[in-house]
């Protein structure tokens, strides 16, 4: 697995890798991810608050945004606003202790899934392999023109 700290210059995705973007500010989680993502064809792309998420939407086509729900400088609810103008917009998974609310609303939102924290190995690649493959299909259905990345997730689908 690869780790790209944001907001570095854009640095695109080596075509057997799936960039996430993981928005959280604690090392035990990011720790945690880097563990559970060390043998698949996903790449981590980190950002310790909402600023830091923004500039790295801002420089490449990422899939799928893992974000905590306490965002330094910002809110979660912002950065999946502003995700969601993005030409092909990432699926947004929310990061969270259990809490029913908090997931209702981010679906009303128009989020993709909470996972829960402590997160569980399965759970996470069931929702992460969910969310590239809708992103997937999206941007096929929208004539987004294919990339490296994309012919990835239709292998790994």
């Amino acid at each position: 697995m690869h780790t790209i700290d944001c907001p570095a210059p854009a640095v695109p995705a080596p075509p057997d890798r799936i960039p996430l973007l993981a928005v959280v500010s604690s090392d035990g989680e990011y720790g945690t991810l880097e563990s559970m993502l060390t043998h698949s064809n996903w790449m981590v792309r980190r950002a310790l608050d909402g600023r830091e998420a923004l500039a790295c939407l801002d420089q490449s086509d990422i899939p799928v945004i893992l974000c905590d729900s306490d965002v330094p400088e910002g809110d979660w609810r912002d950065l999946l606003e502003a995700s969601q103008r993005l030409r092909d917009p990432p699926c947004f998974i929310l990061l969270s202790p259990h809490n029913l609310a908090l997931w209702a609303e981010l679906l009303n939102l128009g989020g993709h899934d909470l996972l829960e924290q402590p997160l569980n190995a399965s759970e996470f690649y069931k929702v992460v392999g969910s969310a590239c493959r809708i992103w997937r299909d999206e941007r096929k259905a929208n004539g987004s023109a294919r990339s490296s990345r994309e012919a990835c997730l239709t292998a790994s689908a």
